[in-house]
């Protein structure tokens, strides 16, 4: 009898393959910067143009609605005047006194502008009486209306990003009982951003949500919007952000339709999208003596509406079944010395790669650091190991999949010929062995095979295509997939010197697209050496870039 349990469904896509993706948020927390607005200080007094620095943020005043409601430097109440004792600001003219000194009357508004991109964290009223309301505007986020209340004076902000220039308006709107509510500004306080947020902590991209939700402003907003179920589907809307489903419709969600004895196997069938590689897991037994989940098939590509895969599961098996979505792609990494790595490591190479892994030697995935070719299993010396491709290309990936964790295999030596990676030999099944173990937790897909070989046989025009499309092939075949992306790069093209030997097989590399669908070529016109075969820490990084763009244009 054949069973699905989708609590198990959604426990697997909760656990097994929602891979953390870091949100483009501040690296490291910033200090919280202060404006205080007190007697005598930059603004006090002052019009269009008054600067205040603080924290090394500057705000800039940049346009005073006065009590005429004017937008100019004449008229009433073109200035920025602080209340002495109160140490508050407001709007008013220069020959202001008593409790109006310093007051934002009804239509009063402060236009000003910051110099850094920051975000809007809190601030601080003060005023005689209830009934004043400031209202906060800007092209970049949302009105915040606040009431002036005394026990409610300080105002949280929710973390509202300003870009650096843009304009905010803080005007006196609605009040009860007018003038004589005197409200005032004692402090704002905003926290200086190290980069533009454009996802959740939880690695949602704000784009996306905004596609199916209103009004979310603050980073709170999108995050509380990203944690909801919000079509009461079972499924939060980050989780059908990486299932591909839409989070307002119960209809769409990741789940098996259906799965059934066929002949002498199973058929499971699951409600999929395009775009999206799909694993099925298996268990015999949910009781406590079960074996654990297994993965009997992965890298399945995902069709419109619906996606069937027909398990070698015994048909005559009581068998329980669960789909999940894929979010580790694999990249194998091999070839001779430029992909082993010669280019030192220079202080920008060091630490680990955000959002990428590299599989070690015990068989497990760790956080991505140079060197990458450290865990080959093939590999010469290690302190022979630097800086190779795979560190660009890891990069240059991530810029433009930031929801896909990378996992890199990396299984290069250097000296080796082409001859040398022929299927049966020990370097092809070795890289072949890495893979499989690779896969063999699930959750993950092989996305693309990159390739950097050929300095061994330079000369070797005549048959090294011959070599090389055969072993694309055998590659492609012993991983079951007749489609997967392989990308070959040049060698250098220093100009040649007595030192430095011409490439002609160069002029070969660059044809092994119109030789086999699928393959890109990684040039390398431009780039520099160490010693006229190995290419320098820079070159590397760009040689990186290079394979990941060649890639890319490969994606469907």
């Amino acid at each position: 009898m054949t069973q699905c349990s989708s609590t198990a469904l959604k426990q697997f896509l909760c656990a097994a393959c929602l891979c953390a993706a870091a949100a483009l948020m501040p690296a490291e927390a910033s200090t919280n910067v202060v404006f205080g607005f007190n007697d005598g200080s930059a603004f006090d007094g002052a019009g269009i143009g008054a600067v205040m620095t603080t924290g090394g943020v500057s705000i800039t005043t940049v346009d005073i609605v006065g009590q005429d409601g004017s937008k100019n430097t004449g008229g009433a109440g073109h200035k920025t005047n602080i209340y002495g004792s109160w140490d508050a600001l407001g709007i008013n003219d220069e020959n202001a006194s008593g409790n109006e000194y310093g007051s934002f009357d009804s239509g009063e508004a402060w236009v000003f502008c910051f110099d850094a991109d920051v975000y809007l964290v809190e601030i601080d009223l003060a005023g005689q009486g209830e009934g004043a309301e400031l209202t906060i505007s800007s092209a970049e986020f949302s009105d915040m209306v606040l009431p002036y209340v005394d026990s409610e004076a300080v105002h949280d902000l929710s973390n509202a990003f300003v870009s650096a220039g843009a304009e905010i308006t803080f005007q006196m709107t609605s009040p009860t009982n007018a003038a004589d509510t005197s409200l005032r500004i004692k402090t704002l306080t905003v926290e200086p951003a190290l980069s533009v947020p454009t996802e959740t902590a939880g690695g949602t991209p704000y784009a996306w949500l905004d596609t199916y939700y209103t009004g979310l402003v603050s980073a709170a907003d999108y995050l509380a919007a990203e944690s909801a179920d919000s079509d009461g589907d079972g499924m939060t809307a980050r989780e059908e952000y990486l299932a591909g489903t839409v989070p307002t419709n119960a209809a769409s969600r990741l789940q098996v339709n259906a799965a059934g004895p066929l002949g002498t196997n199973h058929v499971v069938s699951w409600q999929s999208v395009t775009g999206k590689y799909y694993s099925v897991l298996v268990e015999s037994n949910l009781a406590a003596a079960s074996n654990g989940w297994s993965t009997t098939a992965n890298n399945i590509r995902g069709l419109e509406n619906q996606t069937s895969f027909t398990t070698t599961v015994s048909g005559a098996d009581s068998a329980f079944f669960k789909v999940g979505i894929e979010k580790r792609e694999i990249y194998l990494l091999i070839g001779q010395s430029n992909m082993a790595g010669r280019a030192p490591i220079e202080e920008e190479d060091e630490g680990g790669i955000e959002g990428c892994e590299l599989f070690n030697s015990s068989g497990e995935w760790e956080a991505a650091a140079n060197p990458l070719n450290q865990y080959s299993t093939i590999r010469k010396d290690l302190d022979l190991q630097q800086l190779n491709p795979g560190c660009g290309f890891a990069l240059r990936m991530r810029e433009e999949h930031p929801d896909i964790t990378l996992g890199l295999v990396v299984n290069a030596r250097g000296g080796t010929s082409i001859t040398d990676w022929e299927k049966g030999d020990d370097y092809y099944e070795a890289a072949v062995a890495r893979v499989e173990d690779a896969l063999a937790g699930g959750g993950c897909r092989l996305a693309g095979i990159l390739w950097h070989q050929g300095e061994a046989n330079s000369s070797l025009t005549n048959s090294y295509m011959g070599y090389l499309t055969t072993m694309i092939e055998d590659l492609r075949a012993d991983f079951g997939d007749p489609d997967l992306p392989f990308v070959a790069g040049q060698l250098e093209q220093d100009d040649v010197t007595e030192t430095v030997k011409e490439r002609p097989i160069n002029d070969y590399i660059i044809l092994l697209p119109t030789l086999l669908d699928r393959t890109a070529v990684a040039t390398t016109e431009g780039l520099t050496t160490l010693d006229g075969t190995h290419f320098d820490t820079e070159s590397q990084r760009e040689l990186g870039r290079r394979y990941a763009e060649a890639l890319l244009s490969l994606e469907e």
